[in-house]
């Protein structure tokens, strides 16, 4: 499925020159680098905050009697980077506090945490290793699912990701990557899983245009509650064409074996973009987690998005998803409707304003059928006080395993 105004920055409005000076050299203390390097290093800082009203028609996420409530979110953040010959470094972190009007017992100053990091280390040439990390903390766990926010009431849920890769060039037209992901969960009243993901991958390219991907995945799964580990392997095959010089289209598929259980796994993508707008659609069948739930998760998504910008200050967005859930005792569907605008008042100040609407059906854990909607809606103001122009500072996310590194093109 992104904010802290700190007393550097102000001091770095007040004394710019020696703010330079002295980031600069806590840079080369910590990393040891010579003078040479450290002059070629680019980096910044960019606190900023989010300051507005959200009218929330089911704050409890109830099938019935939905309860609503206005209530006020200050959302602190701080996302820095730092760019070198070598290394490539970027990451934030946020926090969302809540004061509510009417149910004064949801109100909190760490509604919701989150942090993430990036790393890219290129030794040489053909070498590159890299490093994703994302933490997040919610009071309302299904905003912690993967698309499509499901509606799983309120309880206090952490979900954390590590995924570590190399890549390497073999040669001017083949790319082999190999990665290792680890990703934990859990709920406040004692709910743990876990999932541990081995993958190697590479690609070919064939012609100007098209690219051939392979992917293989181990995955193990374990549950608080049971001592039964579940394995998951999948083979992959894919093909990137190029339709156009924005325009792009994926395609993966293969056969998947959860516990002497096969099935099919496919993943599809096209997306494009002009001067003005932007476009993806996105189609995945895949095994996951589910906060909740012990077992592997049959998972069906569809994404899409659309973004129009008819000035460098204004800007529009259309988000729908779907997200199916299915094992033993669950099956459960979401649809979900994101309506998003954002108007740039000037270089550090801007109006943004979203509307969400969620619907689930299903069975959640052996549970009656039934069916739950909620309906969100925030107007407020994001102040930024670095040199990025971001309006909302967006997660880190782990990359989609069919997404391997490419070669470049053949003209290269």
């Amino acid at each position: 499925m992104a904010r802290i105004e700190s007393m550097a920055a102000h001091t770095r409005q007040r004394n710019p020159a020696r703010w330079r000076r002295l980031s600069a050299a806590l840079v080369a203390l910590a990393g040891g680098w010579p003078a040479v390097a450290l002059a070629q290093t680019r980096y910044s800082f960019t606190p900023s905050v989010a300051i507005g009203g959200l009218y929330d028609d089911n704050v409890f996420e109830t099938p019935t009697q939905p309860r609503s409530d206005w209530l006020v979110r200050v959302s602190p953040a701080l996302a820095g980077s730092l760019r070198s010959p070598k290394l490539d470094l970027s990451g934030f972190v946020s926090v969302d506090m809540e004061r509510y009007a009417r149910y004064k017992q949801l109100d909190s100053l760490q509604a919701r945490k989150s942090a993430g990091l990036n790393a890219v280390y290129r030794p040489t040439q053909r070498l590159s290793l890299d490093m994703v990390g994302d933490y997040d903390e919610s009071n309302t766990p299904g905003e912690l699912t993967t698309a499509g926010g499901l509606l799983l009431g309120r309880e206090g849920a952490k979900i954390y990701v590590l995924q570590p890769s190399l890549t390497y060039r073999v040669t001017r037209l083949t790319t082999a990557t190999a990665s290792f992901a680890v990703l934990h969960e859990s709920l406040q009243t004692g709910f743990e899983g876990s999932e541990r993901s081995a993958r190697l991958g590479g690609a070919r390219r064939i012609t100007e245009r098209s690219t051939l991907l392979l992917s293989l995945q181990d995955s193990r799964f374990e549950f608080t509650g049971t001592a039964r580990v579940f394995d998951s392997r999948t083979v992959l095959a894919g093909w990137k064409y190029e339709l156009a010089p924005n325009a792009t289209l994926k395609l993966q598929a293969g056969a998947r074996d959860t516990d002497g259980r096969y099935s099919a796994d496919a993943r599809a993508m096209v997306d494009g973009k002009t001067p003005h707008t932007a476009w993806a659609l996105d189609l995945r069948r895949t095994v996951g987690t589910l906060l909740g739930v012990v077992g592997p998760v049959d998972e069906n998504t569809a994404t899409a998005s659309f973004a129009y910008w008819p000035t460098r200050a204004l800007s529009f967005e259309v988000l729908p998803a779907y997200l199916s859930e299915r094992t033993t005792g669950t099956n459960l569907s979401v649809r979900e409707l994101q309506l998003r605008v954002s108007y740039r008042i000037d270089r550090r100040v801007s109006v943004v304003g979203w509307d969400q609407f969620d619907e689930q059906d299903g069975v959640l854990g052996g549970s009656r059928h039934e069916r739950i909607s909620q309906n969100m809606v925030f107007v407020g103001f994001v102040l930024n006080f670095g040199s990025a122009r971001e309006t909302r500072l967006q997660a880190v996310t782990t990359p989609p395993d069919w997404l391997l590194p490419e070669p470049p093109p053949i003209r290269q």
